[in-house]
């Protein structure tokens, strides 16, 4: 991880580009994250299986990834910053982004306030401006 400084318990902001999806307003670094997100999220069959416990998905990715989450037990994912451990290079990268990342890309069009993933600014949209909308 040489994009990391090992002495900080910050990091720069990895990127700035963000993709936003029609229909919920979610977004992302990648366009192909929101692609995912559109199949995972909005599309409707869940034809793929979990062999070892009920849970379905509506893709291949969303199976594999399932299985690395909740069924795989080792955690090998360790943070250089802290203490932290995760079972998949994804959900460590979102801990270093959530937890360490001093960027907040994700600006309030109705105050000064920025966040750093679009989830917890649309909680602050709903909470503190009562989830008004731009014109």
């Amino acid at each position: 991880m040489d994009h990391l400084n090992k002495n900080k318990q910050e990091v720069d902001c990895l990127t700035t580009e963000s993709f936003t999806c029609d229909l919920c307003l979610t977004s992302f670094n990648r366009k192909g994250n929101l692609g995912k997100h559109i199949q995972e999220v909005h599309a409707s069959e869940r034809s793929f299986s979990c062999s070892l416990c009920p849970a379905t998905f509506k893709t291949l990715d969303g199976v594999n990834t399932h299985n690395r989450r909740v069924h795989a037990k080792n955690r090998s994912f360790a943070c250089g910053l802290c203490s932290s451990a995760f079972k998949t290079d994804f959900v460590l990268k979102r801990h270093i982004q959530g937890v360490h990342a001093r960027c907040r890309p994700f600006s309030c069009e109705f105050c000064s306030g920025t966040y750093k993933t679009s989830v917890h600014l649309k909680e602050h949209i709903r909470r503190i401006h009562g989830g008004k909308t731009s014109n």
